[in-house]
């Protein structure tokens, strides 16, 4: 699907009758895989999108040229995904790839992604003279807002394990849960060093992208700080993990002992009536093997002695 923006007063709105190679028309968000829809944008801008999407799990950066000479420069970011349920790590990040030429950009994701469609219908103009790079300046902020929001989201998820832990201890949907934030924890902190160095990519390219002004450089240093945060908080959040698994662990570790305990209390409790028990049943003249309630006596025997013996080694603290 393409989606075709036009500028108007400072602002875009999506124009569905208009076509992406309209020259009014200076950003284009394009998803999904429709093969004609690629081609055709392959043949006008001359570019080969089928080698860059190579790289759409992995951030990536380079200076490109056109066969006429124009140069163009593409921008791949991750983007976490964690709406879809998915066992496959791979598939907890996509990408949005940004096309940079002279006179448009072309936002490109292999699926829908509603934070891109509404960052450029949000995005104001200053300086139409240079379009191409404000749009790339002005963009970026508002994906890595998100990035940040949805990372402190996470926060809740988190108190939710603790709370559930506390609630029913160390049951297997908790573990489950702590497996499933870990794997998100370690795609968050490759996603953001990834994506750092493209920040470094820009930064060493301000001049060529002429985006080399003081208001500019103040959004990359907001990216950077942006970054830095996001690594903090993940780190932070792996370390609550970390002790979360230690303290889950000890919780388990004294279930078992205290269940060990208890079945180790019964055997010793059982002990006592098998031996009574085995004295009795020796084919030898014993007591009360003549009297009518011998059974009886005999079990009341057993029961005095291993309460008896119950009582001597809580005594002892031995139970």
């Amino acid at each position: 699907m393409i989606y075709p923006y036009s500028l108007t007063n400072g602002s875009f709105k999506k124009q569905n009758h208009m076509s992406y190679d309209n020259k009014n028309v200076p950003i284009v968000y394009m998803y999904g895989k429709n093969i004609d829809e690629l081609n055709q944008i392959e043949a006008f801008f001359g570019v080969d999108l089928e080698e860059m999407k190579k790289f759409e799990n992995e951030a990536f950066y380079d200076e490109k040229i056109l066969k006429k000479g124009e140069h163009f420069f593409v921008l791949n970011f991750l983007f976490p995904n964690f709406e879809q349920e998915t066992e496959d790590i791979e598939k907890l990040v996509t990408s949005i790839m940004l096309l940079i030429f002279q006179n448009k950009v072309i936002v490109y994701t292999d699926s829908k992604i509603q934070l891109v469609v509404t960052s450029i219908e949000q995005l104001e103009i200053h300086k139409p003279e240079n379009l191409t790079t404000e749009i790339l300046i002005h963009i970026l902020p508002k994906i890595f807002d998100q990035m940040l929001k949805d990372l402190k989201e996470m926060k809740d998820d988190i108190d939710q394990v603790e709370g559930n832990l506390n609630d029913s201890g160390p049951v297997k949907p908790v573990f489950a849960t702590l497996l499933s934030l870990k794997k998100r924890l370690m795609m968050l902190s490759i996603t953001y060093n990834a994506n750092k160095k493209v920040l470094d990519f820009i930064q060493a390219h301000l001049d060529v992208l002429k985006i080399n002004s003081d208001e500019n450089q103040q959004n990359i240093e907001y990216l950077y700080d942006t970054t830095d945060i996001m690594n903090q908080k993940v780190q932070g959040y792996d370390d609550f993990l970390k002790n979360l698994e230690t303290l889950i662990s000890n919780m388990s570790d004294y279930q078992l002992n205290a269940i060990m305990k208890t079945l180790t209390e019964i055997s010793i409790m059982l002990t006592i009536p098998t031996i009574i028990y085995g004295f009795w049943g020796i084919n030898v003249h014993l007591p009360f093997e003549k009297f009518n309630f011998g059974v009886i006596l005999v079990f009341l025997i057993s029961v005095i002695f291993t309460i008896a013996v119950w009582i001597l080694l809580r005594r002892k603290k031995y139970l």
